[in-house]
């Protein structure tokens, strides 16, 4: 169901028109479960809250901004959050976003796996992650009878202690990776597009995972060191402004705020 958000919520006028609330979201702003909370699914509702096996710490006042963030720590057991189930993807089969904002101490030996929507082919929806190289980068990863990769080997994914807004979209031709800073806006940085159309998403259901890769769940190698905050998934790319209106000047948003 679209809605548009509060233009006075946040003052600086109207929001970009369409905004649709995203499928799925979590503020990550703590550990709460239920309706309203940090890991509750506030778009559906449909996979209600988010597990965490072994729990992220929560900083009260640490994300963006001075919100609060979950922090994620990289150890024999890694910290991560995932679905009581498998869930297949529910929205548009060829097009989407995702959204988040995150903060790395330090990459994994391999790749640290940021939002993980795969239990491997065919049933893959979606892998975004800092991947280890000569010179550590952003990837975005679909899958349709082939792996499909956004990413620019070259380009250094920025530095570790510093936040990013990052957005992983498919139009239904180009996958896009855009980065945006507590200072600049993620429109102005397209950090790799690759181009395929035609990509559909698959129709089972797929383990999912935030912090971790969701078929190595916990893999030392594989997961997260850092922190992060405000995740979001949508079944239709983003436009420019409204990625902008998303990352709010470098400040962040809350999906509950919307």
């Amino acid at each position: 169901m679209s809605f548009v958000v509060n233009p006075y919520r946040f003052g600086g006028g109207a929001p970009p028109d369409p905004v649709s609330s995203p499928l799925h979201y979590w503020d990550l702003t703590d550990l709460t479960a239920t309706a309203g909370g940090g890991i509750y699914d506030q778009g559906s509702g449909n996979w209600g809250g988010l597990d965490a096996p072994t729990s992220p710490s929560v900083l009260p006042t640490g994300g963006p901004n001075g919100q609060g963030c979950l922090e994620f720590t990289r150890s024999a057991s890694s910290q991560y959050l995932d679905t009581p189930t498998t869930e297949a993807w529910d929205g548009a089969q060829d097009t989407m976003t995702a959204a988040f904002w995150v903060y790395v101490d330090s990459a994994a030996t391999t790749r640290s796996d940021l939002l993980s929507w795969t239990s491997g082919a065919p049933n893959y929806v979606v892998g975004t992650s800092v991947n280890n190289a000569a010179t550590d980068y952003w990837n975005m990863v679909h899958y349709d009878g082939s792996f499909y990769q956004a990413r620019d080997t070259a380009e250094s994914f920025g530095s570790t202690g510093t936040w990013y807004f990052m957005v992983y979209s498919y139009d239904g031709t180009d996958m896009k990776i855009n980065k945006g800073t507590t200072g600049a806006a993620p429109s102005a940085d397209t950090v790799a597009t690759f181009t395929q159309a035609g990509i559909s998403y698959p129709a089972g259901a797929a383990e999912f995972a935030i912090g971790t890769s969701s078929t190595s769940k916990g893999t030392f190698e594989l997961s997260h060191d850092g922190l992060m905050f405000a995740v979001g998934i949508w079944d239709f790319a983003l436009s420019d402004a409204q990625m902008d209106y998303v990352w709010n000047s470098g400040d962040g948003r809350t999906f509950s705020e919307l």
